[in-house]
C-alpha cells in the first residue's frame, strides 16, 4: 500500500471539456497541466486514516469528543491549529 497525504481536488477555470467548474480525476490532471489549462484548487480530501490521525491530534490537545474534533476539522478545512482554536472558542476544549 502506498502512503499518501491528502487527495487534491481541482477544477478548470477555462471553458474546455470537461466544462469550467467540473472536478477532474487525478489521472487526467497531468494531461490538463501539459496542455497548459488554468486550474483552481477546490479542496482536499483526506483518507480515513488521515481523518483519524488528525482527530486524534486535536483530541489529545483539547480533550474534546472525537465527533466534535472531526466537525471542527471539517469546518477548518483539516487545519489542526485552527480546529483547536475553534473548539476552545466554543468552550468544548
Amino acid at each position: 500500500m502506498s502512503e499518501r497525504w491528502m487527495t487534491l481536488r481541482v477544477r478548470l477555470k477555462t471553458d474546455a471539456t470537461p466544462r469550467a467548474g467540473d472536478e477532474i480525476e487525478p489521472d487526467r490532471l497531468i494531461d490538463f497541466i501539459a496542455m497548459g489549462e488554468d486550474l483552481e484548487v477546490v479542496g482536499v480530501t483526506p483518507t480515513i486514516y488521515e481523518v483519524m490521525s488528525l482527530c486524534k491530534q486535536v483530541r489529545v490537545e483539547t480533550g474534546a469528543r472525537i465527533l466534535d474534533c472531526k466537525k471542527a476539522l471539517i469546518a477548518c478545512h483539516w487545519d489542526v491549529p485552527t480546529a483547536i482554536k475553534r473548539l476552545q472558542n466554543k468552550g468544548l476544549a
